[in-house]
């Protein structure tokens, strides 16, 4: 960010502010929505009918942001808006709130992108058991009730009896789940338990593994534990670089996370601000784990660092993508290809720039209208 306000003409050299505007008034939300928007336009220009992309943002601009991505993406295009845990303690040295998440907005392109489902651990798996021997394998027990009371739902409220019993259950407080067809359809078709002895009164319906997703939808909640937290971020860069060397790092789990649920094994990613080199850690991970083909883009500004032995951020983002590139060389399969990149820095641009200069500057405004009409 100081690197764009340096660049555009909001400040000097020295960081110190040319404008008499403060980062309170309207002003600076402008701008900095000027800042965004050509990317965000950029991004959607550049996805795949089938991509979606990920903006991590706080409180402080979150409400901005997402409209500008309504009217950039569509409304109707909008996915979620995840809540990461990027802290999990307080500091009793703030005055107010102490700040523990950050937001995500999420967008497709299109409906032709569907997120990834997560695969389903043992702990997912411990309630489906079998104690019946059904031939059908295991299955876990799900309740017969409603949430509505049957004064509501009339086609819902009728006399069942258990078949082993004979005993008749009316509703009471709440209707059944499924109307009488339904009922003595999962009755002929053995899918009501009555329990361990046959003598519940109220039975419970059978679902059973193998007819249910193999994968979890995601959830738009991602805890510290499963997408990482700062605090980690940092221990990250400790363990590559034996030293603190970046202010403000996204842990590589919370971009892993994201791409698990975003993306195919052979996809390209585009980060536009790379910062650390995040994203180029949690990609090279990724391909190592589960043997996929992803390419990234990384793009950072060569904002200049006032202290250490990196002159810029951009240089960190190299250095990151190399360390990472050479641990996994000694601890995984990825071909040489896979763990190879090429940097590139920006030339200076050959389209004619504003005229910094006062409105009445006509000279410069002449000269900058020539250089139009020759096409440079």
């Amino acid at each position: 960010m100081a690197a764009y306000l340096e660049q555009t003409g909001q400040v000097d050299a020295d960081g110190k502010r040319l404008s008499s505007s403060t980062e309170v008034d309207g002003r600076h939300h402008s701008r900095w929505l000027s800042m965004m928007y050509p990317r965000l336009v950029l991004a959607r220009n550049l996805l795949t009918p089938d991509g979606a992309i990920f903006v991590a943002i706080d409180d402080h601009e979150v409400h901005h942001l997402r409209l500008l991505m309504n009217e950039i993406f569509g409304e109707e295009n909008f996915v979620a808006s995840i809540i990461w845990q990027k802290r999990y303690t307080r500091s009793n040295n703030t005055d107010r709130f102490t700040s523990v998440v950050d937001r995500i907005l999420l967008f497709q392109r299109s409906d032709a992108f569907q997120a990834n489902l997560q695969p389903r651990t043992e702990r997912d798996m411990v309630d489906f058991k079998n104690p019946d021997d059904d031939p059908k394998g295991p299955w876990k027990p799900t309740s017969f009730l409603n949430q509505v009371p049957p004064e509501r739902r009339p086609n819902l409220a009728y006399p069942i009896t258990n078949p082993n019993t004979g005993q008749v259950t009316h509703p009471d407080r709440k209707a059944w789940r499924t109307n009488q067809a339904g009922f003595e359809r999962l009755l002929s078709e053995g899918r009501l338990w009555w329990g361990k002895d046959g003598k519940r009164p109220i039975p419970q319906v059978k679902t059973y593994q193998s007819e249910v997703r193999q994968g979890l939808t995601p959830i738009n909640f991602w805890s510290h534990q499963y997408a990482g937290h700062t605090d980690l971020a940092h221990t990250e860069l400790k363990e590559l670089f034996g030293r603190k060397v970046f202010d403000t790092p996204k842990p590589s789990l919370l971009i892993r996370r994201i791409l698990e649920h975003a993306s195919g094994p052979d996809d390209l990613v585009l980060d536009f601000f790379a910062g650390s080199g995040s994203t180029g850690q949690a990609l090279l991970e990724l391909n190592r784990d589960d043997g996929g083909r992803r390419r990234s883009i990384l793009v950072q500004l060569p904002e200049v660092l006032k202290e250490g032995r990196y002159e810029t951020i951009a240089d960190i983002t190299r250095d990151r993508f190399r360390r990472v590139a050479e641990r996994l060389k000694t601890c995984s399969d990825l071909p040489p290809g896979q763990l190879a990149f090429r940097a590139f820095r920006l030339a200076p641009s050959l389209l004619p720039t504003w005229p910094q200069g006062a409105p009445e500057d006509t000279d410069a405004l002449e000269c900058l209208l020539r250089a139009h009409a020759s096409g440079l």
